[in-house]
């Protein structure tokens, strides 16, 4: 679905100003990135992380991952303008193990369509701030990554609400049932 976004590009067609790590960095399971080694974790050099980012319609929207660890806040600003403050990367371990995907959107208008954004103002609790990028588009798709690996499909039994209901959502992909075959016999299995 993000993929089909106007403009849609993975973070490692961007070029970072900042020190770059494929994946999620912290030797984290690659299994916990939306989308595998295309993101990026990016460490700010001098407080700061830029890149260029294209728009056709007057948007841009930065699809990030939550962080668990080396977790921050910070402000971004485009082409100069502040656009937001404060942009919380704060991730809890049991959503998605705390790397849950979060969409952030600001208007850059339309007179040109290559735009400097550029992420400062960073405060950290650990003093090492990192940044996880996802994507990028120029439309605003809101995607729910509620999944959390190593769980059976009890789990969802127990968690639909929370995980699922509460989002309302218009297209649902569920993936469970490896995990179950190798824990439960055959008649749990097709029970659950």
């Amino acid at each position: 679905v993000l993929k089909k976004a106007k403009g849609f590009k993975f973070a490692d067609e961007l070029k970072f100003v900042g020190k770059c790590e494929k994946g999620l960095g912290e030797k984290a399971d690659l299994v916990d990135s939306i989308f595998g080694e295309r993101v990026v974790t990016v460490t700010p050099v001098d407080n700061k992380i830029s890149f260029d980012a294209e728009s056709v319609n007057g948007k841009i929207v930065l699809y990030l991952q939550k962080r668990p660890q080396n977790y921050c806040r910070f402000s971004v600003s485009v082409d100069g303008v502040k656009q937001r403050e404060k942009v919380d990367t704060f991730g809890e371990s049991h959503i998605y193990h705390g790397f849950e995907l979060f969409a952030v959107e600001f208007e850059c208008g339309t007179e040109k369509t290559v735009h400097n954004v550029v992420l400062s103002e960073f405060d950290s609790a650990d003093g090492c701030p990192k940044v996880t990028f996802a994507a990028v588009s120029n439309e605003m798709v809101n995607a729910v990554v509620t999944g959390q690996g190593g769980r059976t499909a009890k789990f969802i039994n127990y968690h639909y609400d929370e995980r699922i209901r509460k989002h309302n959502p218009d297209k649902l992909v569920i993936i469970f049932g490896g995990n179950d075959c190798l824990r439960y016999g055959t008649e749990e299995y097709e029970f659950n």
